[in-house]
């Protein structure tokens, strides 16, 4: 969950992330920690559930992984939510998923903002964008 590498139209995907120095910008984290992630994800509850669960089946491979423990014990002390779904066990591998974004920068008018919806092919393992991306797709 870590972002090893971004283009700009990928770290603008989420909004407020370029505000963290570059080694502290980790999808779960923005998640968890983030102002900007509670209002970005509709569905948000849907979206750290699944979060934890990954996390917990990657500490059931490496459980003494140092950045794992680190960030795992960081969101243990400073998300409630975290530490809530934390102590649920819940364990899954990675799916193919849906995500949609009520981004801030789509509001072109007083109404709110546009969904963005992004589907993960079958066989993806991380989120990217791509290098000249289009314009997002915006469901009524």
């Amino acid at each position: 969950m870590d972002m090893l590498a971004w283009n700009p139209g990928g770290l603008a995907l989420y909004a407020g992330l370029d505000d963290w120095p570059v080694n502290h910008r980790n999808l779960a984290r923005y998640l968890f920690l983030h102002p900007a992630a509670r209002a970005l994800f509709p569905d948000r509850d849907r979206q750290i559930t699944a979060c934890v669960a990954r996390l917990r089946a990657v500490a059931g491979i490496a459980p003494d992984a140092p950045d794992l423990t680190n960030l795992v014990g960081e969101l243990l002390l400073k998300s409630p939510d975290f530490a809530r779904l934390w102590e649920r066990y819940e364990v899954t591998g990675r799916k193919p998923a849906q995500k949609t974004f009520h981004h801030p920068a789509s509001a072109r008018s007083p109404s709110p903002p546009s969904p963005w919806t992004w589907k993960a092919p079958p066989a993806s393992a991380s989120a990217s964008t791509p290098r000249n991306p289009a314009p997002p797709t915006t469901t009524p």
